[in-house]
């Protein structure tokens, strides 16, 4: 330290009591103690930053994924739009590590919903068939977020918040287990 070559910020993970992973900044600087020199060190829990940190960068490079497809389906042909969609839904459910990820059409006055896509990973048992003409009722929570034009990831069912209980029920029932759902709007 003496030198001013160590650095004097640095991150790290570090393992607590419960096993459970803390991310740490520490900050380290040499002072002086009782005339003597000394280092003092700070760490700081940095946790929340670094979720914060992976969750931007998961969505840009989810969007990047999606503007890409966008770009390739502008060049299809309308017999070409089917494999298209069936190739963008397994590019967005390996890119999320989730077993299924679906194209659902709503009625027009969004009561219903259909599963018209679906791509499962390899050993997952489609469940397409068990996804037409369903009461919006059934999945309230994921409905309102496509609503929004929100995305629907779910890499775990107990990831879901308290609001989709319903949905959660839903997924259990149909053995679903991780999804992503991204809604497509037309403004046409």
């Amino acid at each position: 330290l003496s030198d001013g070559a160590a650095p004097t910020h640095y991150e790290f993970d570090a393992i607590r009591k419960d096993h459970s992973i803390v991310s740490l900044q520490n900050v380290v600087r040499l002072v002086s103690w009782e005339g003597e020199p000394a280092v003092q060190s700070v760490g700081i829990d940095i946790s929340d930053r670094k979720r914060a940190e992976a969750a931007l960068q998961y969505r840009a490079q989810l969007q990047e994924l999606i503007t890409g497809m966008s770009a390739r389906f502008i060049n299809l042909t309308s017999r070409e739009i089917d494999e298209g969609i069936d190739e963008a839904l397994q590019e967005i459910g390996t890119f999320a590590d989730v077993d299924r990820s679906y194209v659902t059409l709503f009625s027009e006055n969004f009561s219903r919903l259909s599963g018209r896509f679906e791509w499962c990973r390899d050993g997952v048992k489609a469940l397409i068939d068990q996804t037409q003409d369903m009461p919006v009722e059934l999945l309230p929570w994921m409905v309102e977020k496509h609503k929004s034009g929100q995305i629907v990831y779910v890499p775990r069912l107990d990831h879901l918040p308290e609001q989709a209980v319903v949905d959660k029920e839903r997924f259990t029932q149909l053995g679903i287990k991780s999804l992503i759902s991204i809604p497509l709007v037309n403004k046409g």
